[in-house]
């Protein structure tokens, strides 16, 4: 299964996120997507829903992102 919230997100939405929330700059670097490479990815949860009954905890990337950075820092110390 490919697990999501359900919703979707762009990479400079997430790197936006990320820069406000630690406040720091992130270095980007703006490519052409490789041969092959789809231009938009979501992860539809119905059948994980269906099958294995799961739904995600959080579905705003905000949260999400600010979740994972206070574990990584939990981690740390």
């Amino acid at each position: 299964f490919n697990l999501g919230a359900g919703t979707g997100t762009s990479i400079r939405q997430v790197i936006d996120v990320v820069e406000k929330l630690l406040g720091v700059r992130v270095p980007v670097q703006v490519k052409d997507r490789r041969p092959g490479d789809p231009a938009i990815l979501y992860a539809d949860i119905t059948e994980t829903s269906e099958i294995l009954g799961w739904r995600p905890r959080q579905s705003d990337i905000r949260d999400i992102i600010s979740s994972a950075i206070k574990w990584v820092k939990q981690e740390k110390s």
